[in-house]
């Protein structure tokens, strides 16, 4: 039997060796904060998003939010000049930091 999870960059796993130079992922431990954002609605994904992204990401993403990471207790914000950042999306990380409780 496999287990279907969300992976979030951050998570901690516990995994099984099913050989000695391989293992698997068996299950994700208990998160301590998870920082998540909106993402686009279904009527935007295309037909062949199916195929190439899977069943699994296409029903996270019926559910409207995205994994950005987990167990974080600050952010740190870095831009470049080039290409220029939007403040849509700094506004979209900093409101996203602060409804989860990071500094």
């Amino acid at each position: 039997d496999s287990v279907l999870f969300s992976e979030a960059l951050g998570d901690m796993v516990g995994s099984s060796r099913t050989s000695e130079l391989r293992g698997v992922i068996a299950d994700r431990l208990e998160r301590d904060s998870v920082l998540e954002r909106p993402i686009k609605a279904l009527k935007d994904i295309k037909s062949d998003d199916l195929q190439n992204l899977g069943a699994e990401v296409i029903l996270n993403r019926s559910r409207g939010r995205k994994y950005m990471c987990a167990n974080a207790d600050q952010m740190i914000i870095v831009s470049a000049p080039m290409p220029a950042t939007t403040k849509l999306l700094l506004d979209t990380y900093i409101v996203a930091a602060h409804a989860n409780g990071l500094e």
